[in-house]
Order: C-alpha cells, then sequence, then structure tokens
C-alpha cells in the first residue's frame, strides 16, 4: 500500500509479509494526491501542494530520484487522474487550486510529460478530476463551487490530434 501525506513523504508498505517496514520517498511539499500507475504497476504519481507532480518507479527504492517532475500548477495540485481505455494510454488529467484542469500526455519510454492542454472551467478551485472507466473518456470535475462538471474530453481539438483513436 502507499500513503502519503502533510509530512512531505510517501510511504510504500508491502502489506503481505509482517515486519517488512516501509519504504520512504521524502518530497519538497505536502502531498494532495497519490495514485499508481495504470500501465506501469511499479510507478506512481504524487502531486503536491506546490503544484508539483512527479513520477516514481519503486523498483528504484525508497529515496530515489523521480522518474520526472513538472511544475505542472501555480497552486497546489489537488488529483490526478489516469484515463483508464487502453486508447488514451498515458493521458493524465490533473487539478488545482489555481482554477484550472490540464490534460497531459505521458507518452510511453519514461520522457518528461506534454502539456496538451490547460482549460479554467466553471467549477472555480478543483479538487477533485476523476476520468471514467467506461470507454468513453469522460472527466467528471468538482470544485470549490460545489458543482460537478462532466467533459468530453474528445470535444477538444488537441486531445483528438494527440489520441485519434480515444
Amino acid at each position: 500500500i502507499a500513503s502519503g501525506g502533510f509530512d512531505r513523504a510517501v510511504y510504500l508498505s508491502d502489506l503481505r509479509s509482517s515486519g517488512s517496514g516501509s519504504v520512504k520517498w521524502a518530497l519538497r511539499s505536502d502531498v494532495e494526491a497519490l495514485i499508481w500507475d495504470l500501465h506501469e504497476p511499479t510507478s506512481f504519481l504524487v502531486s503536491g501542494e506546490d503544484g508539483t507532480v512527479a513520477k516514481y518507479d519503486t523498483r528504484m527504492g525508497g529515496g530515489s530520484d523521480p522518474v520526472w517532475s513538472i511544475a505542472a500548477h501555480d497552486k497546489a495540485c489537488c488529483d490526478l487522474s489516469l484515463c483508464a481505455s487502453p486508447r488514451g494510454r498515458g493521458l493524465l488529467a490533473t487539478g488545482s487550486l489555481d482554477k484550472s484542469v490540464k490534460l497531459w500526455d505521458l507518452g510511453v519510454g519514461g520522457g518528461e510529460p506534454e502539456l496538451i492542454l490547460s482549460k479554467k472551467l466553471k467549477t472555480g478551485p478543483v479538487f477533485t478530476t476523476t476520468f471514467t472507466s467506461e470507454a468513453k473518456p469522460l472527466l467528471a470535475v468538482g470544485g470549490a463551487k460545489g458543482e460537478l462538471l462532466v467533459w468530453d474530453v474528445r470535444s477538444e481539438e488537441s486531445v483528438v490530434k494527440k489520441y485519434p483513436d480515444l
């Protein structure tokens, strides 16, 4: 299990074995969101209060440097969501207190993510972003205004250009 918090760290524990302890990665800011990479099960993505998003490979061991790290937002990056569709492999959504949702292409091979689109929706500061698990790539976005917005990301030309089969 992986967990992260306001102690500026991510901990990884193997609950199958007793007494194995936890492996730790120290971060520069408090953890806002932490998800496993759907397509690379030994890697996790973490976002911070400082707006950064980073990818770590657990095979490199605790305390290792991130595979990549980007300044994704100007304020806290509150949530991360990966598109579960195989046709959308590497499509990452980030939501932030800066009121923006950004779509990123993580590509293949571990290179730094490429920004596809940044959009300020009518949700106010963004607290949550979640791709549906359905074949249709819908992104649910919730924010400070208390409303939930459902966005078909295929309506954006830049997304279709990068992911034509989505």
